[in-house]
């Protein structure tokens, strides 16, 4: 069975290329719109919903109880060295009310080690104006405070972070579904990861990313490496090494079945695309779940990259074959050429 996606971090889709691509290799997408926030999607998003019905809406639910309870057990035991790296109030004046639109991240390149940039150099997701100047101080840089809706945090962990002086309340405006908990944007990003993993472990969905770097959120959160990732980010869990090698499989293979001119192809040759051959797709998105699981654990051990990408390149060649030549006849009987045509 093809999992369904779980987008993550944000809500709104950040790379429109990237969304017609997974609406040709996941079943759905499932992604986290707390209730009574207004979406504001790009075309391509609302016409793969109606075309496909591609989209599934999620609200935090029950999992936000079972992450308060992990982040309740890291503040109990680290609250002080937190504070020293996270504080965050209204005085600093590093959070501006006048912040249109979605917010949850922006830029995390205060450690390259646990925040890593990607092909999107920013995560920032206040709105398209205003960035505000970040100030650096020690140990990470001082960036511009950001938000988590208040809804995606339970509500004792919202008081406990802010009596803690990790949080407070910000943007709440009359007759507005958008209110938030500021926070530092580190700490938001661990927040999100931890929360995205709780909702896809509660539904059997996938998290996937449009931000190619930053795959965090699949895998299993305890509140020992939530205090790890936040107060000793030197490395990550020791089992994403298998993760990590299932991921760069998977985004190689599906790379080489990308259509080559994604950008110029109108949304809707991709949903009669799909329409089309919705079984040719699926198989192959089922082979790729299958062989990144099984090459995860066969090159575990292998420590050289340039290795690595060899094994891997040659395995989606062996594996692939065919079943991408059968993609590849699918796009051209719609006037579309793949990638690797060219």
């Amino acid at each position: 069975m093809q999992r369904i996606g779980l987008y993550y971090p944000y809500i709104h889709f950040r790379n429109d290329r990237w969304l017609k691509a997974a609406a040709l290799y996941w079943p759905q997408m499932a992604r986290i719109v707390p209730a009574g926030y207004q979406l504001r999607d790009s075309e391509v998003a609302r016409t793969l919903a109606d075309g496909l019905d591609f989209l599934i809406h999620m609200q935090p639910g029950p999992a936000t109880a079972n992450v308060s309870f992990l982040f309740q057990e890291v503040l109990a035991e680290h609250a002080e060295r937190l504070r020293m790296l996270y504080q965050a109030h209204p005085g600093r004046g590093d959070w501006s009310s006048a912040h249109s639109g979605e917010l949850i991240l922006p830029s995390l390149l205060a450690n390259e080690r646990l925040y890593p940039p990607g092909p999107s150099d920013t995560f920032d997701q206040r709105g398209d104006e205003d960035d505000a100047q970040a100030e650096p101080v020690e140990p990470f840089p001082r960036l511009p405070l950001t938000g988590i809706l208040l809804n995606e945090v339970e509500p004792s962990l919202r008081e406990s972070l802010i009596s803690a002086e990790l949080a407070f309340e910000a943007g709440r405006e009359e007759g507005s579904s958008r209110a938030w908990l500021a926070v530092r944007p580190q700490f938001a990003w661990v927040y999100k990861c931890v929360l995205t993993q709780e909702i896809a472990r509660q539904n059997l969905l996938q998290p996937t990313t449009d931000q190619i770097a930053t795959q965090s959120a699949d895998h299993e959160w305890t509140a020992d490496q939530i205090a790890d990732a936040l107060l000793s980010p030197s490395g990550e869990p020791a089992e994403r090494r298998a993760k990590d090698l299932s991921d760069r499989l998977a985004f190689m293979a599906l790379q080489v079945a990308v259509p080559s001119n994604l950008n110029d192809i109108p949304t809707k040759k991709i949903v009669l695309l799909r329409k089309k051959y919705r079984a040719d797709f699926d198989a192959f998105g089922e082979l790729v779940t299958t062989t990144a699981t099984e090459l995860a654990d066969a090159l575990a051990d292998v420590n050289e990259p340039r290795i690595l990408d060899a094994y891997l390149r040659q395995e989606i060649e062996r594996r692939f074959e065919r079943p991408l030549e059968e993609l590849r006849k699918a796009m051209r009987g719609v006037g579309i050429d793949s990638a690797s045509e060219h």
